[in-house]
């Protein structure tokens, strides 16, 4: 974060969230936050203002794309580990293939201009991951190097870096 702020960029990351406001988001989604992610949300920043760039949203924007009829944040996401393997495995050697269910168990934390958003997962065996939900369905965002699914602080690593650079 020290490197993103000397840097020359347009970014402005909001002031780190108190406990009490991060016990407010748990509440509005009936679960409580994956630990990596409230650690951040608390000892960093809830996010990017928004200029344009928006590397991370705070909660509060995540909050707003949930709709009652569509998705259900304290539920169970629908995933198994083995699914999320098996779609990975699938991916790295060029199948593009995602796995469609219900958008339940996920907090949206980013969003991408081609209507593309990366959701954390908030309960079950793979809670605190990322996954990218668009138009085909559900994918993993993963580490090309290692095949393993991106927990929340390796995706905001990631992602920061990528603006850097």
């Amino acid at each position: 974060m020290d490197e993103i702020k000397a840097a020359d960029n347009d970014f402005v990351f909001l002031a780190p969230m108190s406990e009490a406001e991060v016990g407010e988001v748990e509440e509005q989604l009936g679960v409580r936050l994956p630990a990596d992610y409230r650690m951040f949300l608390t000892s960093v920043t809830r996010g990017e203002e928004d200029t344009g760039y928006e590397p991370l949203w705070p909660p509060a924007d995540g909050l707003l794309l949930l709709t009652p009829d569509q998705d259900r944040p304290s539920a169970p996401f629908p995933f198994s580990p083995q699914q999320a393997e098996d779609l990975v495995k699938r991916i790295r050697v060029g199948e593009i293939r995602a796995l469609d269910g219900p958008r339940d168990g996920v907090l949206p934390i980013y969003g991408g201009s081609d209507g593309e958003f990366k959701c954390l997962v908030l309960s079950g065996a793979l809670q605190g991951t990322v996954w990218s939900y668009w138009d085909l369905g559900w994918t993993p965002e993963f580490n090309d190097e290692t095949g393993q699914i991106e927990t929340f602080f390796e995706f905001a690593e990631r992602v920061l870096q990528e603006y850097l650079d």
